[in-house]
């Protein structure tokens, strides 16, 4: 996204104003200001939007990642494809028990379905994405209370 691109527009379109204002000085402080305020604002705006758009392109992808990347000061949409679930996960032998409100539930299974994955696949993945991190190390022995 060519962010410099808007605001030179925009910094054209209020230069056009200007002369409206017969060279008023006033006219043109008034412009400089609304150019100020307005700028960073316009920036802020771009981000926000390229972040929606690749929340709408991810949902369209699946199986691929949508990121909002910063090039210099203009946001950029990368698109990569979803880690895999990795190997180390395959040895799994823990089982949890989860209760979760129906509606909830209903949301997992259809989210796991578009993906092609079952929900315990589909639980797993989103897991592995989140910061849950295995050491690789196995404890075996009994706790006693």
């Amino acid at each position: 996204m060519d962010v410099d691109s808007m605001i030179v527009e925009l910094d054209a379109a209020l230069s056009a104003q200007r002369l409206i204002g017969g060279g008023d000085p006033a006219v043109d402080t008034a412009i400089g200001a609304v150019l100020g305020v307005l700028e960073p604002a316009i920036r802020a705006a771009a981000v926000n939007l390229a972040g929606q758009a690749a929340a709408e392109v991810a949902a369209q992808l699946p199986g691929r990642r949508v990121d909002v990347v910063m090039s210099g000061n203009d946001p950029t949409l990368v698109v990569s494809e979803e880690p895999k679930a990795s190997d180390a996960w395959s040895d799994v032998e823990a089982r949890v028990t989860l209760r979760l409100p129906d509606e909830l539930k209903q949301t997992i299974e259809t989210a796991a379905k578009d993906a092609g994955d079952s929900l315990n696949a589909h639980v797993v993945k989103l897991l592995g994405r989140h910061g849950v991190k295995r050491s690789g190390e196995r404890l075996s022995g009994t706790i006693e209370s």
